[in-house]
């Protein structure tokens, strides 16, 4: 008999600004801020992954103060998790320097409320540095999960595991996201 296991993970993929203004953005996500502390206390949800992005919690926070005490305890307990970037950047905009500190920053952050997710969560680039792997490893995060931008090396039939090296040697265990 052939047993599998399927692992359903929910998340959100949240943009600051994009079609519509920062603020209407922000008045959304504190929507589901709310909602998400409703599931997970009452088991509706059993864990949430809040996009890898911890800049997200001090949207809300800003506008919901009394939020943090539910978020806490949330995060605490790994039933909601969060970061490790501050904010999902735009790899080929930006400095190998930038990158390195938007995940101090936003460990810093996702640290205040409990432990940061430890995944190089990135499924919506539209191309990644090939210094990305040894950026993630010198965090001690040994894995990534991506979407879109993965090189054709990585995605032409090889199913969706597959590792991730830099120049210099350093390796990732990658995830590739199916399309969509």
């Amino acid at each position: 008999m052939d047993k599998r296991k399927v692992c359903l993970y929910t998340q959100t993929h949240w943009d600051r600004e994009w079609y519509w203004g920062f603020e209407k953005y922000r008045t959304q996500l504190v929507s589901v801020a709310r909602m998400l502390v409703k599931e997970l206390h009452t088991g509706g949800m059993p864990v949430f992954h809040l996009d890898g992005q911890s800049c997200a919690l001090e949207d809300i926070l800003e506008m919901e103060p009394l939020l943090k005490e539910p978020l806490t305890e949330l995060i605490s307990t790994r039933k909601l998790r969060v970061g490790p970037w501050y904010v999902l950047a735009d790899q080929m905009l930006v400095s190998g320097e930038s990158l390195i500190r938007n995940l101090e920053r936003g460990i810093a952050v996702a640290s205040r409320y409990g432990e940061p997710l430890k995944v190089g969560y990135l499924p919506d680039t539209f191309g990644h540095t090939v210094d990305m792997p040894r950026i993630l490893s010198g965090f001690g995060i040994d894995n990534a999960v991506v979407w879109r931008g993965v090189p054709k090396l990585y995605s032409d039939d090889k199913g969706p595991v597959f590792f991730w090296i830099s120049p210099d040697g350093s390796e990732v265990m990658g995830y590739l996201l199916p399309d969509g």
